[in-house]
């Protein structure tokens, strides 16, 4: 089973990342958008590119943002499904997996009766 705190900032993290990544992106697009504009001006070849630039770039952000869910998503320990970034909300609040229904979060009153029961054991 996962820790809460561990699923928590993995989830955090992912979305941290799909953020940065959607910024750059756009970022990128419109510098590129800028700067062909410039260069090539109203050629018929020109507002073509133009039109092809947008569509490169979607391209690249659904590539890299599959790239970013495939290393960093939390996913379900026993059906493998992605946790995120829906149903992320949804496991914390349930502790289960929105897909299998298997337990997958620590309660936190389990976590504290299994230090009880080790302090009594004198461990």
């Amino acid at each position: 089973m996962i820790k809460l705190q561990e699923f928590i900032e993995k989830t955090s993290r992912f979305e941290k990342r799909l953020i940065y990544n959607s910024i750059a992106i756009m970022v990128g697009m419109i510098t590129v958008l800028i700067i062909a504009g410039l260069l090539i001006g109203d050629s018929g070849y020109g507002q073509l590119f133009m039109l092809c630039i947008p569509v490169l770039f979607l391209i690249l952000y659904f590539c890299i943002s599959k790239w970013i869910s495939k290393n960093s998503v939390p996913v379900c320990p026993f059906c493998g499904k992605s946790l995120v970034p829906g149903w992320a909300r949804v496991v914390i609040a349930s502790r289960h997996c929105c897909f299998c229904g298997k337990k997958i979060i620590e309660d936190m009153d389990t976590l504290t009766e299994n230090r009880t029961d080790h302090q009594e054991r004198g461990g």
